[in-house]
């Protein structure tokens, strides 16, 4: 399957087409046929069905049948549309983080998008070269969007913990990010 946000091409070259004899094709979606109408949906014989203007119906499952000389071939395609759009990032923290060395440090980095959308996140900071940083991660689905989470944690801050804390979310070709100062004190007493 190649999807993008215009298109759907369903690759049935082998088994889908018309146009010999023997050969039968069609587009199932999800319990009933698409007849190609040469304006949205296309039967082209090097590519196979095109969908040139995909809206949210056409997302799940296409089933490809042809019927060759009495036998029965079948593809299924599952489609799914994408999407890019990052709707807010925020740290737990806005103001610059104030701690002693040997205290622990958490930063969440909170990312909210749209449903089918894919995130990366990442992160930059100070003491990243030690791999001093342990990070988890979660994701929690509502009615209207995603919600994904990414928790930095050090448990033990030294001094060389200080600095500047990046927490960087890319989403196909959208990025975002955002940052929080840390300064580390002397030890706790």
């Amino acid at each position: 399957i190649s999807f993008c946000v215009t298109l759907i091409l369903l690759d049935c070259l082998y088994s889908c087409g018309c146009g010999h004899d023997r050969v039968c094709s069609c587009l199932q979606f999800p319990d009933r046929e698409l007849t190609p109408d040469q304006r949205n949906i296309v039967w082209n014989s090097r590519q196979g069905f095109l969908i040139r203007s995909p809206t949210y119906f056409y997302i799940g499952l296409f089933s490809c049948k042809t019927s060759v000389n009495g036998t029965t071939h079948s593809l299924s395609y599952l489609t799914h549309r994408q999407v890019n759009k990052i709707m807010e990032v925020y740290l737990n923290s806005t103001s610059p983080v104030q701690t002693l060395q040997g205290d622990s440090l958490a930063i969440n980095c909170t990312v909210t998008a749209e449903w089918n959308s894919r995130v990366s996140i990442s992160w930059d900071y100070p003491g990243q070269v030690n791999r001093a940083a342990i990070i988890s991660r979660r994701i929690m689905a509502s009615k209207t969007h995603m919600v994904f989470y990414s928790i930095l944690s050090i448990p033990k801050l030294h001094r060389s913990d200080r600095g500047l804390y990046i927490c960087r979310v890319t989403s196909g070709p959208v990025s975002r990010e955002t940052n929080v100062s840390v300064t580390v004190y002397g030890e706790s007493k």
